[in-house]
């Protein structure tokens, strides 16, 4: 029998697999899907999404659903015994205080099963993703791959069910820490169910049965009542923190999710990373796939997210051990100080071919490796306040903002350095004139897609770069037949900059307020985000139109690193 041929193969359909998925068939990247689970996952598994992945799902117009099914937490409770006190709530906090850069500040439990249905013979492939858990069998197959790390000799029992009890905080998240029984941690979940993560004494797993896990949750939250009218799903668990050694087998097979690290499920983390691991991985395969990048962009995916991965098994070993440690100042002063990671928008990258540092005397507020910052502004073309960093829809493009504060001022920059990025040689140029010709995305996904409409965002056909202007030159006093032809063609995505200070993309992009920081005049500073929201590279401040060959250069130079045009 003849194998079946695809550009790509996927293994695993749980939530990491099934963003790849979604992604490349966007994207009108040919794949097969398989799964060892006839059926989407009903009971138990991972349950929260961090404001980072809310704001991914926001973007691929995938959250609406989610967002009508889950719980949304706002707050953490942390509860103590001593040997003086009984069981008693010590503090309360936000759980996404302001320092942290996210539009959505909360938490939202959602059934793995449900972010799966939302996503929802011998095969031969150009490249192979193991999306198939801690025990993956394509990881099994890769040369000298093996899970490193540890694991503890601790056990932990889990129940979603519903509960009876007189404990005040069961619709919060609570940290309940005894100096003389254990821990639990009480999470609030869908259809009026809790789960409960619940320490276990060191002995055998098999030695845990549900009667005996709820037995030890009535003695850590006693003098509280527990019972439960109804128990959905149960399970015990080793807490282990491992990191597979390579991710990747000569730059064909991939690993992701739990195939690539595994952790303790307690802090919310592994359906976001997983999900992140993909989303990283799915434009790069896309772009190198359609002949746009060379495959040692693939290399990329290897180095970011396994950094990621250490930082996440760094965090994950700290918050487990004063977790267990009944200790709730250590337990909060690690949540503080990991917050950032911890909502998904402090997973950094380090430089490489697609974070390019700063220039030498650049100071602006965005970090090449980081996330681009939220800001608000107005959309030129019909007055709606937007979210300026997520109202390009995702079409697995690069987003090229220019900034100016005044922009009768900066034209002269703005019209030479457009002509220059539109002229044939320029490698954007290049690129998009390919990929207008190979189609890369499927015509039958873009035409169907009414709402979105994707010609505003990626004229002429090409699928390489949205490009955008924002500025702070009243709506009234520039007409948008007066800009630049490649601005006109992205109408869509230019903004004026008129709703406050708090919010302002110019303030906040180009640092206003830090030393040497802000734009004058006519400069113009821009700003290239990746595909998957990562702030790639940001040149400036030009100014005049005698710099606008320099800003092309720039770009050119910046683009050629990762392009083939």
């Amino acid at each position: 029998m003849t194998p079946q041929t695809t550009d790509v193969l996927i293994v695993g359909a749980g939530p990491a697999g099934l963003i790849l998925s979604t992604l490349l068939t966007r994207l009108g990247i040919p794949l097969v899907h398989i799964d060892d689970r006839p059926h989407a996952t009903s009971t138990g598994r991972a349950d929260g999404l961090q404001p980072k992945t809310l704001e991914t799902l926001s973007q691929l117009r995938l959250l609406t659903p989610l967002l009508e099914r889950g719980v949304k937490i706002y707050d953490i409770s942390y509860w103590n015994s001593t040997a003086q006190h009984a069981l008693r709530r010590t503090r309360r906090e936000c759980h996404f205080p302001g320092v942290v850069e996210v539009v959505e500040r909360f938490i939202l439990i959602c059934h793995q099963g449900v972010v799966e249905g939302v996503l929802e013979g011998d095969v031969r492939a150009k490249y192979v993703v193991g999306c198939d858990g801690a025990h993956s069998a394509v990881r099994r197959c890769m040369p000298g791959a093996k899970m490193e790390g540890e694991s503890t000799d601790v056990f932990w029992g889990v129940l979603d069910g519903v509960i009876e009890t007189d404990f005040p905080d069961l619709w919060s998240k609570c940290a309940i820490a005894t100096h003389d029984k254990g821990t639990i941690l009480c999470i609030p979940r869908e259809r009026g169910m809790t789960r409960l993560y619940i320490e276990l004494s060191n002995g055998s797993k098999s030695e845990a049965t549900q009667e005996f896990v709820m037995a030890r949750a009535k003695e850590i939250m006693a003098p509280f009542s527990v019972e439960w009218r109804s128990v959905e799903w149960f399970g015990v668990y080793q807490i282990g923190q491992r990191i597979a050694s390579t991710f990747s087998d000569r730059g064909r097979v991939f690993i992701a999710g739990d195939a690539a690290h595994t952790h303790s499920p307690k802090a919310a983390q592994g359906m976001n990373v997983s999900m992140h691991d993909t989303f990283n991985l799915a434009w790069k395969l896309a772009f190198v796939l359609k002949g746009l990048s060379p495959p040692s962009l693939l290399d990329t995916y290897i180095h970011e997210r396994r950094k990621i991965a250490e930082d996440l098994i760094a965090f994950d070993h700290a918050h487990a051990t004063a977790f267990t440690g009944n200790d709730a100042a250590a337990l909060a002063a690690n949540f503080a100080k990991n917050i950032r990671f911890i909502s998904g928008v402090g997973a950094d990258y380090d430089a490489n071919a697609l974070n390019l540092p700063l220039a030498s005397g650049l100071v602006c507020g965005l970090v090449p490796g980081q996330l681009l910052t939220p800001a608000r502004a107005t959309r030129y073309v019909d007055a709606n306040p937007v979210d300026v960093q997520r109202d390009i829809p995702w079409l697995g493009q690069w987003r090229v903002y220019f900034l100016t504060d005044e922009y009768h001022a900066a034209r002269p920059l703005l019209e030479g350095l457009c002509a220059a990025v539109e002229a044939p040689g320029h490698v954007l140029a290049r690129a998009a004139a390919a990929s207008a010709a190979g189609g890369v995305l499927r015509a039958g996904w873009v035409a169907g897609d009414e709402f979105v409409q994707p010609g505003r965002y990626l004229p002429g056909g090409q699928q390489v770069v949205s490009y955008s202007l924002v500025t702070r030159t009243p709506r009234a006093a520039v007409e948008l037949e007066e800009m630049p032809g490649l601005v006109r063609g992205n109408r869509w995505a230019v903004y004026v900059d008129d709703l406050g200070e708090g919010v302002s993309p110019v303030g906040r992009w180009c640092g206003e307020g830090l030393e040497g920081g802000g734009l004058k005049g006519g400069e113009v500073l821009v700003v290239c985000v990746r595909p998957d929201g990562y702030v790639g590279a940001v040149g400036g401040r030009w100014a005049g139109g005698g710099q606008a060959a320099e800003a092309a250069e720039w770009l050119e130079a910046y683009f050629s690193g990762f392009l083939v045009g």
